[in-house]
C-alpha cells in the first residue's frame, strides 16, 4: 500500500508588529531613572570599590554602600515606573532592565559592603597596633 502524497500546507500569516511606544508615556521618567541608578550601582559596587579599595579600604566601603544605595533608588523607580506605565496598558522593557540592573547591584553593593568594611576594619585594628608597637619599640631608644 502506497501513502498518499502530502498535500500543500496553507500558509501562515505572521503576526503584525506591536504599535510603537509613545515618546513620552506616563512613567518614562521613572523607568530612565531606574535603568540610570540600575548601572550606577553595578560601576560604583564592583568596579570603583574595588579600584577605590587599593587606595584605602574605607573608599571602597564608601563606594559599594553608595552602590547598594544607587541600587535601592532603582529598585523603587523600577517599581513605580513600571505601574505607571501598567496603568495605560505600556509593557515597557525599560522597567525589566531598571529591575533587573538594581538587584543585581543590590546583591553585590551588599555583599562587597560587607567585605570592603571587614576589610577596613581590619586595616584600621592592625595600623593602630603598629603604631602601639612603634611607641613601644621608640620607647627603648638611647638619648
Amino acid at each position: 500500500m502506497q501513502q498518499p502524497p502530502y498535500q500543500q500546507q496553507p500558509m501562515y500569516q505572521q503576526a503584525p508588529p506591536p504599535p510603537p511606544l509613545p515618546p513620552n508615556y506616563p512613567g518614562k521618567q521613572m523607568l530612565m531613572i531606574s535603568v540610570i541608578c540600575g548601572g550606577a550601582s553595578l560601576a560604583l559596587a564592583i568596579i570603583f570599590s574595588w579600584v577605590l579599595s587599593f587606595v584605602h579600604p574605607v573608599a571602597g566601603a564608601v563606594a559599594a554602600g553608595l552602590g547598594f544605595v544607587a541600587s535601592i533608588i532603582g529598585l523603587v523607580a523600577a517599581v513605580m515606573g513600571g505601574n505607571q506605565a501598567k496603568q495605560v496598558g505600556i509593557q515597557s522593557g525599560l522597567a525589566t532592565a531598571g529591575l533587573v540592573l538594581s538587584i543585581v547591584g543590590m546583591v553585590f553593593g551588599l555583599i562587597l559592603t560587607a567585605a570592603c568594611s571587614c576589610t577596613a576594619w581590619t586595616y584600621c585594628q592592625f595600623e593602630s597596633a603598629a603604631s602601639d608597637w612603634v611607641d613601644w619599640a621608640n620607647s627603648f631608644s638611647y638619648n
